[in-house]
């Protein structure tokens, strides 16, 4: 049908409904039919028409031509029907009027309503804006707008997890490729849609589930490059509708390294990978922590504070009393910016009445270590040192230790 989705035109304006068979051989030993229009179950006399497509117009549109539009093939033996809704706003009725908006051109549209329309060029999907009561144009929602190269990654990876794991080469093949594709994608645009955002946050847990099901190599240089790109502060603003449009946030990159990281370290062959981006840097490595401890970032990271020697944001972990028999491996990770893009909601109470004043932030990076096993408890005990971000108000804050719990996807006093 053209138009493809529900539209709207304005009274007086020319009305134009088109049907076409896309596929003529499902038309294969069908006698004796033709393609229809009906409004209503009525038939539309045709302005047009072929044995493979129908046209009907209407020079002058009045309010009575709203309604549904059907078309169907007379003499199909499975019914088989596409339709489209029409509204013809009167003249004192309150309407979006047309605009482009995204590379998408946004027609007139009622009051009220939603407007459905093919994404952006380049990208595969259906974007949607509200034309609010007062005839006010809301920002479009293209959460499910996704540049064609994702979903066909996308796709790979899914054929691979359902198939299982038949050819060990090949599936490396296709995890490498993949990540030096997003890697492409993802470091060539200065802002990513939020659909690409979606998509990426799904296609990096298809390759942590490959990898762990298959012991198959990763370029995790790649892969954390990607990670570097997408958790990239010039999203904030898709990152906000991936969380509002989804049940997805930065927590979910921040649970794909995690689970990486336990698959990397289970391997007592650890090799020492340092990788250091704009938005987050990782260390993997492996230590005898009652030789030696654990300090990160080092002293060589970009984290310091200029004319220091000492460190904003760290964590140390002293040379253990307890004797161990073997080096322990680990992952230690500092996230650098994921204050701008994490959502803010903990797990504590208002307990005050004046907690809609209140205003919860994280006002520092974020610090993470992973180690190869339950290594008990501690002596000495881990130190954490948190620089402020915010340092104006300082005075007036309350300030919390805390931890992101990927169970509610809040932050919890817990362990603190």
């Amino acid at each position: 049908m053209e138009p493809m989705f529900d539209f709207t035109v304005e009274e007086g304006e020319q009305l134009t409904i088109r049907c076409t068979i896309q596929n003529p051989e499902s038309l294969f030993n069908i006698e004796n039919g033709s393609l229809a229009l009906t409004k209503g179950g009525s038939n539309l006399t045709p302005f047009y028409n072929t044995h493979l497509s129908v046209t009907w117009h209407k020079g002058t549109s009045i309010v009575d031509d709203s309604g549904v539009y059907t078309c169907l093939y007379t003499t199909y033996p499975d019914p088989v029907s596409v339709s489209v809704s029409a509204t013809v706003i009167a003249q004192e009725q309150k309407r979006c009027n047309s605009e482009i908006s995204n590379d998408i051109q946004w027609n007139t549209t009622l009051a009220g309503t939603t407007k459905r329309e093919p994404c952006p060029p380049k990208q595969k999907g259906i974007a949607t804006r509200q034309c609010n009561v007062e005839g006010i144009w809301e920002p479009p929602n293209l959460i499910n707008c996704t540049t064609e190269a994702f979903l066909n990654a996308s796709s790979e990876l899914d054929t691979i997890l359902e198939d299982g794991i038949t050819n060990p080469e090949k599936t490396s093949e296709t995890i490498d490729n993949t990540l030096h594709l997003m890697n492409n994608l993802t470091s060539c645009t200065p802002e990513l849609s939020a659909g690409d955002i979606s998509s990426s946050i799904d296609i990096l847990e298809k390759i942590v589930n490959v990898t762990n099901s298959s012991g198959s190599s990763i370029a995790k240089e790649v892969f954390f490059s990607v990670v570097d790109n997408v958790l990239s502060s010039n999203n904030s603003k898709s990152w906000n509708a991936v969380s509002e449009k989804t049940e997805k946030d930065a927590s979910s990159l921040l649970k794909n390294i995690d689970r990486l990281s336990e698959v990397v370290i289970q391997n007592d062959n650890i090799s020492a990978t340092q990788f250091t981006g704009s938005n987050f840097e990782l260390t993997i490595n492996k230590t005898k922590i009652d030789e030696t401890g654990i300090r990160f970032p080092e002293v060589t990271s970009k984290n310091s504070t200029e004319g220091s020697d000492t460190f904003s944001t760290f964590f140390e972990l002293g040379k253990q009393k307890r004797k161990t028999d073997k080096a322990m491996g680990y992952v230690a990770v500092i996230y650098k910016n994921i204050a701008d893009i994490l959502p803010a909601s903990s797990e504590r109470p208002d307990d005050t009445e004046k907690s809609s004043q209140k205003k919860a932030f994280v006002n520092s990076q974020v610090l993470s270590l992973t180690t190869q096993a339950n290594i008990g408890s501690l002596n000495p005990p881990l130190k954490l040192t948190f620089q402020n971000v915010q340092t104006k108000s300082l005075s007036e804050m309350q300030t919390l230790c805390v931890s992101w719990n990927f169970s509610t996807n809040k932050w919890s006093e817990q362990g603190c």
